[in-house]
Formats: C-alpha cells, structure tokens, sequence
C-alpha cells in the first residue's frame, strides 16, 4: 500500500493547510460541551450511535500505526495541529504541521518502540474522547475501545505481506494482553465466522452492526451482519 492510498483510506489530508470549515481542533474536542457540540452535528439515531461512528471514523490512530508499521515511520505531530471536518458525514482529518522520522531498529527495538508508540497514541488522541464518551453515554469504555481494536483486526484480514501482517498481529496481541479493563479480549465478542457458499469460504463478520450505514452517503459495511 502507498503512503497516499494510506491516507486516503483514513481520510488524512497532509501539506494543506486546513480550510475554514476545518473549524473543530482535536484539541477543543477534549472539552466536554465542544465535544456534543460536535456530535449534534452529526446525524443519527441516538447519541450512543453518534459516538460509535465519531470513534469508527476517527482513523487518525490508524494512519500512525500504518505509517509505523509499513513504512518505520514515526508520525511527529501536536495536538494543536490537528483539524477535522464533516464532508457528507465522513470525518477529514487535516494535519497542518508535522515531522516524518525514519526509524531503523532491529525487531526487538522495533516491538518496544511499537508498544511506546501506542502508549502515546491512546494516551495523547483516543483515551480523552472516549472518557468524554463515556461521561456522555454512561456506557463503559470497551464499547469504545473495542471500535479501535476491531479497525485494527479488519487491517490484518486485508493485508497480504507476511512481515506487515505480522507486526500489526504484534500490536494487536500487545493490546490484548494488556491486563486493565479496556482491553480484555474485545473480538471474543465482537467477529464470528461466517460460511459464505458463494466464495466458499469462511468469513470473518461482526457480531453487532457499527450503524455507519446510516450516515449520509454511506452504505453497509463489507462485515455488516445483516448482509449474511
């Protein structure tokens, strides 16, 4: 995959400075009022669903592991430049300043850097939305959580290189061992295998819709149950 099909699929935009309607910073969204503010915008059936598809659409996290993992890239970016619209429902991350380091570690040095790496990326961009989700919706935090786990699982099951695949497996395993109460086991119930007569082949399908389909523009996911 090249770095431009990378940000694509995570709807980044680099080396643009972001445009008026860009009017929400990642960092304004860790207030709580600016984040319902910003939710509101958005239109679906209930706040709970809003949230998951803010969380499902939010792929900054994706982009820095990708960019990590498949090219030993280290994303260098702040909170204060980091920007975000709706363009017919799908959330554009715009990065207006940022550092591309080149690493080259040996594997073992590769896997502690990984897990420093998302340290910082759950501590820095997701951990605040999702207390803030949690505040809102009084639902416990693995709801969230898992949105992003699973984002991460669905990459495994698309990528054909056996080095990637297995540096993603390495962060995923790193996940679910971690031993606190956002992520134990979240695919335990979140995928079920599915046999598919026309393929003829067992697929990997979602136990529970995401809801995305609802959004403006938008249709099922390639993992939806209720396709199968």
């Amino acid at each position: 995959m090249s770095i431009k099909k990378l940000k694509q699929e995570n709807n980044i935009i680099l080396d643009d400075p972001p445009e008026a309607d860009y009017i929400h910073s990642i960092k304004s969204l860790y207030d709580l009022e600016k984040f319902q503010s910003v939710l509101n915008n958005m239109n679906t059936v209930s706040l709970e669903e809003t949230i998951k598809m803010f969380i499902t659409e939010f792929k900054l996290p994706d982009f820095i592991f990708g960019m990590f993992i498949q090219y030993k890239t280290v994303v260098n970016i702040k909170l204060d430049n980091i920007f975000i619209n709706f363009n017919d429902s799908l959330l554009n991350i715009n990065i207006d300043q940022y550092e591309l380091l080149p690493i080259n570690h040996k594997e073992n040095d590769m896997n502690r850097e990984l897990q420093r790496l998302t340290t910082h990326v759950f501590n820095t961009f997701i951990n605040p939305l999702v207390f803030n989700s949690v505040r809102l919706t009084n639902i416990k935090p693995i709801k969230f959580y898992s949105l992003i786990i699973r984002r991460i699982n669905s990459i495994i099951y698309n990528i054909s290189c056996p080095t990637i695949k297995a540096n993603y497996i390495t962060l995923l395993n790193w996940l679910r061992e971690e031993k606190n109460e956002f992520f134990y086991d979240p695919f335990n119930f979140e995928l079920k295998d599915v046999y598919v007569g026309s393929l003829d082949s067992t697929i990997k399908v979602r136990k529970s819709c995401c809801m995305r389909y609802m959004m403006k523009g938008q249709n099922r996911c390639n993992t939806c149950p209720q396709k199968f």
